[in-house]
């Protein structure tokens, strides 16, 4: 229950957003018996972007959703730059989801046309229809060290601290609500600053080379959020490294990017968004463990994840053996108008290092 209170009151309001990736929700569709996959995602364009040579650890600040997610997100970024004077880049947090997204469905649509041909049925857009979640806007804002790059996570971790210290202009402030087990307001805080949320984090550019290598040190908040979890990946596992199966974002660092959909009734649905993905990731790992597949939930402060194992090394056997099965795991599509299995967990799951407290 601490985990609750605590992580729910990290929710910022987030708005109402008109999603621009609509293809997302399209089904697969054929012409002539040609299917037609989705179109390539283009990749951002914005002020102040992140690149890989900013260096491997940074101090992720805040993230901004919505229409003005990436004017909001530029103008913070400039704001660092200009009159706190540390190095501030943004980051299409977006684009790698989308791209991710696009690659999933691309390889549901290849599973489904085998299928229809092994059957001997046309290839007709009523059998390749998916239903896929528009993914929002999303622009992070990362900064550097005025003095040159931080060298390791626990130096980004020391640095951190003073960013949290620092002070910004309401037009960056958001509204933070905390809740009750009963769902309602606990307490509500207006104008909070976004940097006092500041984490280390790896450059996300970066972060595939030689991830499996380096060993995540958790601050306190972190453990906080998991050490009531029964099946805690940070308490309850023993060796090395893990496998990300799937990933479910409740409520990043998020800022309203409109003033007309803050206040108690949007905030409230920022917490029990929390609280779900929470839920379904205890569900998930029931799941999985009914399977004989060691299973282990992990909360940050930008998502909840399931994983999978708990391995000495990346040659272990078992990690072969367990993606597998994993693969071979479908459920129903509560959305599909006939009966149609849909793969639950990640095509490839993420092979990391297990974060130590």
């Amino acid at each position: 229950m601490f985990r609750y209170q605590c992580i729910v009151a990290l929710a910022f309001t987030a708005s109402v957003v008109s999603h621009s990736w609509a293809q997302f929700d399209l089904p697969g569709q054929s012409a002539n018996n040609v299917v037609v996959m989705p179109p390539e995602i283009k990749k951002p364009v914005h002020r102040y972007p992140l690149n890989p040579e900013h260096g491997k650890y940074l101090v992720l600040v805040s993230a901004f959703k919505g229409e003005r997610g990436q004017v909001l997100a530029e103008n913070f970024a400039e704001f660092l730059k200009t009159r706190a004077k540390i190095p501030a880049y943004v980051f299409d947090s977006a684009y790698p989801k989308r791209v991710a997204a696009r690659e999933e469905r691309i390889q549901a649509i290849n599973e489904r046309v085998r299928e229809i041909k092994q059957k001997g049925l046309p290839l007709v857009p009523e059998l390749l229809r998916f239903r896929y979640s528009p993914i929002d806007n999303e622009f992070s804002v990362f900064v550097g060290h005025p003095e040159g790059e931080l060298k390791t996570f626990e130096a980004a971790t020391a640095y951190a601290k003073w960013v949290r210290e620092l002070k910004v202009p309401t037009e960056f402030a958001g509204k933070v609500v905390e809740f009750q087990e009963d769902n309602k307001e606990k307490k509500i805080e207006n104008n909070w600053n976004p940097c006092k949320l500041a984490f280390a984090s790896r450059n996300p550019l970066l972060a595939g080379e030689q991830h499996e290598q380096t060993v995540e040190k958790l601050d306190d908040f972190t453990i906080s959020l998991n050490v009531s979890e029964e099946y805690s990946l940070v308490h309850k596992t023993k060796n090395k490294y893990t496998m990300v199966v799937r990933s479910l974002n409740g409520g990043e660092f998020v800022m309203s990017s409109g003033a007309s959909n803050s206040g108690p009734r949007a905030s409230q649905e920022i917490g029990s968004k929390l609280e779900q993905a929470a839920m379904i990731a205890r569900d998930n790992v029931a799941m999985l463990r009914k399977m004989q597949l060691p299973a282990y939930i992990y909360h940050t402060r930008a998502a909840t994840y399931v994983c999978v194992g708990d391995y000495v090394d990346k040659d272990d056997p078992l990690i072969a053996q367990h993606a597998a099965k994993i693969s071979e795991i479908e459920v129903d599509d509560p959305n599909a108008k006939s009966p149609t299995k849909v793969k639950l967990f990640l095509a490839k799951p993420h092979f990391i290092a297990i974060p130590q407290r």
